[in-house]
C-alpha cells in the first residue's frame, strides 16, 4: 500500500510580501508608527489614541496598499502544486475590515485555507510564533528581518526573508567571505571568534569561505573543514605579527567576486585590499573590530601598528557596517569614534563542549592535592596581564595556603611572539605556584573550567574575553580588568568581580572573596547562558550580511 504524500503547509506574511508599502511615506515615518523608539528591545506598537488608529486605517486603505503581483503569482503557482496556503499578518484587530476588504478587491479569498489576523492585540512577534506553531507549517515568509531572527530562533530551517523589491523564495542564502591574518589552528580570540561564525553560517546554509595567510608550511594552502573552504596565500615576508601576502590582490579579485558579502576581521593589514575590490564590485563590506591595535613594545611592533591602523582607517571609511562586541568597548575606543554611525554591536559567538572525560580524569590526577585551584585561559602574550597576575601570589600565600596558578594556552607556539621569554624571571621566581597546560581542545577547555575554583583575566587590554563566558558556562565565577567591554560579562551577570587594571593587591583580594563565597557566585553563572547565545548570534550576522 503507497504512503499517503504529506502537504506541505506555508505560511505568507501579508504586508511586504504580497501587499505593498503605502507610496510616498517615508520609511522612517512607516518605522516609528508600526515599532515606536524601540527602546526597550523587540517591540511593536500598538496605537495608544483614536486618531493613531484612524491613521493606521486610512495607510492601509486598499488603493494605498497596491498587490505584490509576482508573489501572488508564485503563491498561486503553490497553490497549483497541491501546496496548503496560509495567511498570518499581525495586523490589528481594528484592521480586520479592511484586510477583508483588500482581499476581495485583490480576488483573493479562495487562495488560503485560512486568514489568520492578531485579533487579540498580540505583539506580532508572539502571535506569529503561537501561529506557526499551532499550524505546523513547513514554511514561513515575512518581510521583517527583526521577526525573521526571531522567528528563526524558534523554527529551524522553516523560516524565510523576503527582501523588498525581490520575490519569495526558498534560497535566500548568501556566499560570504570571510578574511583574517590568522585561521586555525592558531589560537586567538579573533581566529576562534571568525571560526565559530564561518561554521556556523556554513551549517545555517550559506556557502562560506575564509580567506587567511598560509603563515606555516605544514599546513594545507587548500581544503575544505566543517563545511568551510579554506584558502591560505603564501607569505612571502613578515613585519612584527604582520604578513605581505604579494597574490593576495589576484586572490581577492577573484574570490570577492564568487561571493555576495565581504567580512573582514581586524586587526588585518590586508583589509584594505579586500576592501576597495569590494567597493569596486560592488559587493556588501562588513568588517568585524575586535581590538584596538596600539602599544605593543619595539620599534618594529610601533612601525607595524602605525601602519596597520593607516590602512584599516581605509577600510573602515569603504565599510557599510562596522560590527562590535559591545557598546561599553566602541564607546571607549579611540578608533571607533570616527565611525560611530556604522557600528552595530553583536555579541560574540561563544559555545561551550561537553567536558573531556579522559582529560579531567588526567587533570584530577594531575592537580591532586593542590588546595585552590586559580586559572588562566587564553595565549601567554605581552598586554594579557601576566605579570600582575603572578605578583598576586605573595598576597594569597598569606590567606589560602595550598593554591596554583593554572595556565591553559599557548605560550612559545604563539606566532610572532616568544613572551615567556621576556618573563622568565618571573615565571622561574614563583614556578612552584604554577602549572602550565599548553593549548587545550574546546572539550578539555571544559573540563579545566570544571576544575578550577576562578578564573582570571589580568589584561591590561582586551576587548571582551570569550574566555570568560565560557568559564561562566562551566559554572566558573571570574575576577576580570576593569577595562571597557572586558567587564561586561561581569557587569551583566554578577558571577565575578571587576578589579582595576594592574593591581596586583586588589585582584588578590578580590580573588579571595570569590573563594570565600563561591557557591552563590557560581549561582550567578547561569545567567551567563540567557545573555549570551550562540545561535542568536549568528542570525544577527545574517541580518547585517543580508544584501
Amino acid at each position: 500500500m503507497r504512503s499517503k504524500k504529506k502537504t506541505i503547509k506555508i505560511g505568507l506574511d501579508m504586508d511586504g510580501v504580497l501587499v505593498n508599502k503605502p507610496p510616498l511615506v517615508p520609511k522612517k515615518w512607516l518605522e516609528y508608527l508600526f515599532r515606536g523608539k524601540r527602546k526597550n528591545g523587540f517591540h511593536y506598537r500598538y496605537p495608544k489614541t483614536e486618531l493613531e488608529i484612524w491613521l493606521r486605517k486610512l495607510s492601509h486603505f486598499y488603493l494605498f496598499r497596491p498587490p505584490i503581483k509576482k508573489n501572488i503569482e508564485i503563491a498561486k503557482e503553490f497553490k497549483k502544486q497541491g501546496y496548503k496556503l496560509y495567511l498570518i499578518s499581525s495586523r490589528y484587530s481594528f484592521l480586520e475590515k479592511e484586510t477583508a476588504v483588500w482581499l476581495k478587491k485583490r480576488e483573493l479569498n479562495n487562495l488560503f485555507e485560512k486568514v489568520f489576523l492578531n485579533l487579540d492585540n498580540e505583539q506580532p512577534h508572539v502571535f506569529k510564533e503561537k501561529t506557526i506553531r499551532q499550524l505546523d507549517l513547513d514554511y514561513y515568509f515575512d518581510d521583517d528581518r527583526d521577526m525573521v531572527a526571531f522567528l528563526q530562533l524558534k523554527f529551524k530551517d522553516k523560516i524565510f526573508w523576503v527582501k523588498q523589491g525581490e520575490t519569495i523564495t526558498m534560497n535566500d542564502k548568501k556566499k560570504i567571505l570571510f578574511s583574517l591574518t590568522y585561521y586555525e589552528p592558531n589560537i586567538s580570540g579573533v581566529t576562534i571568534c571568525v571560526k565559530r561564525l564561518a561554521e556556523g553560517m556554513s551549517e545555517r546554509g550559506h556557502q562560506v569561505t575564509v580567506l587567511s595567510s598560509w603563515y606555516k608550511d605544514s599546513l594545507s594552502q587548500r581544503e575544505k573543514k566543517n563545511g568551510v573552504r579554506i584558502l591560505r596565500e603564501k607569505v612571502h615576508f613578515r613585519l612584527g605579527k604582520g604578513v605581505f601576502m604579494l597574490g593576495l590582490p589576484i586572490t581577492a579579485w577573484r574570490e570577492v567576486k564568487k561571493h555576495d558579502v565581504v567580512n573582514c576581521h581586524l586587526p588585518q593589514f590586508e583589509s584594505f585590499i579586500l576592501a576597495i575590490i569590494a567597493k569596486i564590485q560592488k559587493k556588501k563590506l562588513v568588517l568585524g573590530y575586535h581590538v584596538d591595535l596600539w602599544g605593543s613594545s619595539g620599534l618594529i611592533n610601533f612601525i607595524s601598528e602605525l601602519a596597520i591602523n593607516t590602512v584599516q582607517f581605509i577600510s573602515s571609511l569603504l565599510a557599510d557596517e562596522i560590527v562590535v562586541y559591545t557598546k561599553d568597548y566602541a564607546d571607549h575606543s579611540p578608533f571607533l569614534k570616527y565611525f560611530k554611525k556604522k557600528i552595530i554591536v553583536i555579541r560574540p559567538p561563544v559555545i561551550s563542549q561537553k567536558p573531556s572525560k579522559r582529560y579531567t580524569a588526567l587533570l584530577k590526577q594531575r592537580l591532586k592535592g593542590v588546595g585552590f585551584k586559580i586559572g588562566y585561559s587564553g595565549r601567554i602574550v605581552e598586554k594579557k596581564g601576566i605579570p600582575s597576575l603572578l605578583r598576586t601570589i605573595p598576597y594569597l600565600r598569606k590567606e589560602l595556603g595550598s593554591f596554583k596558578i593554572i595556565f591553559a594556552g599557548p605560550g612559545k607556539e604563539v606566532v610572532g611572539e616568544n613572551y615567556p621569554r621576556k618573563i622568565r624571571n618571573l615565571l622561574n621566581e614563583y614556578k612552584d605556584f604554577l602549572v602550565f597546560l599548553g593549548p587545550l581542545s574546546q572539550s578539555q577547555l571544559s573540563s579545566f573550567y570544571r576544575l578550577i575554583d576562578i578564573l582570571v583575566l589580568a589584561s591590561e587590554k582586551e576587548s571582551f574575553g570569550l574566555v570568560q563566558v565560557e568559564a561562566m558556562f562551566n559554572g566558573c565565577p571570574v575576577v576580570v580588568s576593569n577595562l571597557p567591554g572586558a567587564r561586561e560579562p561581569v557587569q551583566k551577570t554578577g558571577a565575578g568581580e571587576i578589579v582595576p587594571v594592574g593591581n596586583s593587591r586588589q585582584s588578590a583580594q578580590a580573588i579571595i572573596k570569590i573563594l570565600e563565597n563561591k557557591r552563590r557566585y557560581r549561582q550567578k553563572t547561569l545567567k551567563a547562558k540567557e545573555i549570551f547565545n550562540y545561535r542568536e548570534t549568528l542570525y544577527q550576522y545574517e541580518r547585517v550580511f543580508a544584501l
